[in-house]
């Protein structure tokens, strides 16, 4: 196993608000690397102590541009991405409405696949990548309506979007720069709505 050392590396993390984005941004910059971590609401983030905020929403195409761009003029590159942003729904198949989905899926499949594009090119330039899509135990293991805070009837949309996209990453990673892996946490010490699986809830930590 690769180990990878973070003192100077240049660090964007996603959906820092809270949950595991906010406390990895922080270890990383305890750490010694420079850290970015993105919100969507700057006038409502709580500061991290060492960590720089940067204002992105995964579901805009011109704010991840934005986002991304301000943090290569502030730092000059990109060594690792970690695409943490992300939200789940629990409840039945027949209650998910298709907008309700088509939103999840711009969040948690599409949000990564923005992010990561505006990335990649700083990374290729200087030869070296490394990103982590943060996933869940519950996308290998599911359990009834709680696959991510979502019902296995309705395909384990919170995590199963990230597991195809560090697929598909891995696929394009002949170059020797770039490592994409996928992390999965079990369920964090935080606040969550999901906690009583057959009513129907909404957990987001997109920053």
């Amino acid at each position: 196993m690769e180990t990878v050392k973070i003192e100077n590396k240049v660090v964007l993390i996603t959906g820092v608000s809270s949950g595991i984005g906010r406390e990895t941004a922080q270890l990383l910059a305890e750490r010694g690397a420079r850290a970015f971590g993105t919100v969507r609401d700057l006038g409502r983030a709580d500061p991290i102590a060492k960590v720089e905020l940067v204002l992105m929403d995964v579901t805009d195409d011109k704010s991840v541009k934005d986002g991304a761009e301000s943090v290569l003029e502030n730092a000059g590159k990109i060594d690792i991405l970690i695409n943490n942003a992300g939200y789940s729904i629990a409840g039945g198949l027949e209650e998910t409405s298709i907008e309700e989905a088509r939103q999840l899926f711009d969040t948690n499949f599409f949000g990564v696949l923005r992010v990561t594009q505006a990335v990649l090119p700083s990374m290729r330039r200087n030869g070296y990548g490394r990103i982590v899509n943060i996933s869940s135990m519950l996308g290998v293991l599911p359990g009834p309506f709680r696959a991510g805070c979502m019902s296995r009837a309705n395909m384990r949309w919170r995590v199963t979007p990230k597991h195809w996209i560090t697929r598909l990453e891995r696929s394009a990673s002949a170059q020797r720069w770039l490592s994409p892996s996928i992390l999965r946490p079990k369920s964090p010490r935080t606040k969550k709505p999901c906690e009583q699986p057959f009513q129907r809830t909404r957990s987001k930590n997109t920053g």
